[in-house]
C-alpha cells in the first residue's frame, strides 16, 4: 500500500485561566500559530508560558478533522467568554451543552435530578447579554441541537431520555436567564428596524420566552 502524504494545517491559539491570548513563541522568536502536522506523532514547543494554557484547536475549522481533547468545565468557558475566533466559541458552547446533557442523562436513568449547571448558566447569562458583539453567533449557540443530534454522543441511545433532559435543559436555560431574555426580546423588538441582523438573537429568544 502507498504510503498516504499527511498535512493537516492545525491553527490555534492559547489562552491562560484569565482568558488573555498568548503570543506563540519558539526558541528564535514569534511563530505561527498554524502548526503543520506532517507526521504521526509530531511535537511542538512553546517559550514564555507561565502556567497552563487552555487550548482552542482548530480556529476556523483549519482542517475537516476531528479532535478529541480532554476540556475541563472551566476551560469550556473560558473560551466560550474569551476565545477571539467564533468556531472556537461555538465549538466549546457545544462541548459543554453536550457535557451537560450526557451528565442528566446519567441523573435521568438513576433517577437522580437533573439540574443545569451554575457555571454553565452563568456562561449563557453572559453570552447573551454581550449579544450585540455577534448576534449570529450568539444566535447559534442558544439554539439547543436537535434530540437525533444530542443522540450521536451515546453508544447506546436512549431516546426517551435524550429527549427529556433536552427539554428540561431548554427550560432551565430559559428559568435562568428569564429577566434577561425577556429584556433582549423587548429591546430587540423595539429596534427591530434597525438592524436585520438583531433578528437572529430576537427568534432566540422567543424560543425561551
Amino acid at each position: 500500500m502507498d504510503k498516504v502524504n499527511l498535512h493537516i494545517p492545525l491553527k490555534i491559539a492559547l489562552y491562560d485561566e484569565k482568558g488573555v491570548a498568548q503570543t506563540l513563541y519558539d526558541s528564535e522568536g514569534v511563530v505561527d500559530n498554524v502548526l503543520n502536522i506532517t507526521q504521526k506523532d509530531q511535537t511542538f514547543e512553546f517559550h514564555n508560558i507561565y502556567s497552563k494554557p487552555v487550548p482552542a484547536l482548530l480556529c476556523d475549522f483549519s482542517a475537516p478533522v476531528k479532535l478529541d481533547y480532554d476540556y475541563t468545565t472551566n476551560q469550556l468557558i473560558t473560551l466560550l467568554k474569551f476565545a477571539e475566533n467564533g468556531f472556537i466559541r461555538w465549538d466549546a458552547a457545544q462541548m459543554l451543552l453536550a457535557a451537560e446533557l450526557r451528565r442528566n442523562v446519567t441523573n435521568y436513568q438513576q433517577g437522580q435530578p437533573l439540574d443545569l449547571s451554575a457555571e454553565t448558566a452563568a456562561a449563557l447569562y453572559q453570552l447573551l447579554d454581550n449579544y450585540q458583539k455577534d448576534t449570529e453567533l450568539t444566535s447559534l449557540i442558544l439554539t439547543l441541537p436537535k434530540a437525533t443530534e444530542f443522540a450521536e454522543l451515546f453508544k447506546t441511545i436512549d431516546p426517551d431520555a435524550i429527549s427529556a433532559v433536552r427539554e428540561f435543559m431548554a427550560d432551565a436555560i430559559a428559568d435562568s436567564l428569564q429577566e434577561l431574555l425577556l429584556k433582549t426580546y423587548n429591546a430587540i423588538r423595539l429596534d427591530e428596524y434597525k438592524s436585520i441582523g438583531k433578528t437572529l438573537p430576537y427568534a432566540s429568544c422567543v424560543m425561551y420566552v
